[in-house]
């Protein structure tokens, strides 16, 4: 006798939010960012794919700024896009994420002379994430990234992203 249980197994959604602050260890900069993670959670699905909305914050390398020819600079950026995310087991989940970046850069010559521009760029990442199985709790993972910007003083990086953060 065979029995089809696949009829009575019970899907289970739901909806998950994370808030997470990590550390970035680049070749040129090292930083901070603060992101917020959103997705539905499925119980029969290998891949999830969250929404992604962040700001970072880095300081750059000054070897790596002094080859710039500029005599300060400012800049900023936000971030959106979104991180799929495969399921290696209950908690365990390999991540490929991919974010646009967009800002703006001021720049200063030795001269005197400002120039204000717009910065857009490209960050994937590859890494491991723990998110626990329970409605609460604390996650963390390890990355590494990319950043490629038509920034004239930060054109790319690559680096570590060490991240702790809360699901709920």
């Amino acid at each position: 006798v065979v029995i089809d249980t696949t009829k009575y197994e019970k899907i289970v959604q739901q909806w998950v939010n994370r808030i997470t602050f990590s550390r970035l260890f680049g070749i040129h900069a090292t930083g901070w960012s603060l992101q917020y993670y959103g997705f539905t959670l499925n119980s029969n699905s290998k891949w999830i794919v969250p929404v992604v909305i962040g700001f970072e914050g880095i300081n750059m390398n000054q070897d790596y700024f002094d080859q710039s020819g500029y005599y300060s600079a400012m800049f900023s950026y936000a971030s959106t896009g979104i991180s799929p995310m495969y399921k290696l087991s209950d908690s365990f989940f390999l991540n490929l994420g991919v974010n646009l970046l967009f800002g703006q850069e001021s720049l200063t010559e030795f001269g005197g002379t400002e120039t204000d521009r717009f910065i857009i760029g490209i960050n994937p990442l590859q890494g491991i994430l723990f998110i626990p199985k329970s409605k609460f709790g604390i996650t963390f993972g390890a990355s590494i990234y990319e950043k490629l910007l038509t920034s004239r003083i930060y054109e790319n990086d690559l680096g570590l992203k060490l991240e702790l953060g809360i699901k709920f």
